[in-house]
């Protein structure tokens, strides 16, 4: 990096790696359910932003339109395109 001090980038990189040691330590302690709780927590996180960037895009966009620019952005085209098809006949059934 150019302007830093190698030293302190190798000392920043030590302390990243003894943190996430750690995080990993106590990873392993939790029970797959706490784990689980936190991966959903991160997902609804990561989704929340997802919709806050889209309406962002686009101030007049509804919920539910916020809702499938997210499918269509999060799933391989054929599957968006496959739960696309079933929610339309759900809505018509």
């Amino acid at each position: 990096m150019v302007g830093v001090n190698k030293g302190w980038w190798e000392e920043v990189k030590r302390i990243e790696r003894r943190g996430l040691r750690r995080q990993l330590a106590r990873y392993r302690q939790m029970t797959p359910g706490e784990r689980l709780a936190i991966a959903a927590d991160v997902t609804n996180a990561g989704m929340r932003l997802l919709a806050d960037a889209i309406r962002q895009q686009q101030p007049d966009i509804d919920e539910e339109a916020i809702r499938r620019e997210i499918r269509r952005r999060l799933l391989p085209r054929e599957l968006f395109a496959a739960v696309e098809q079933h929610l339309i006949q759900q809505r018509q059934s």
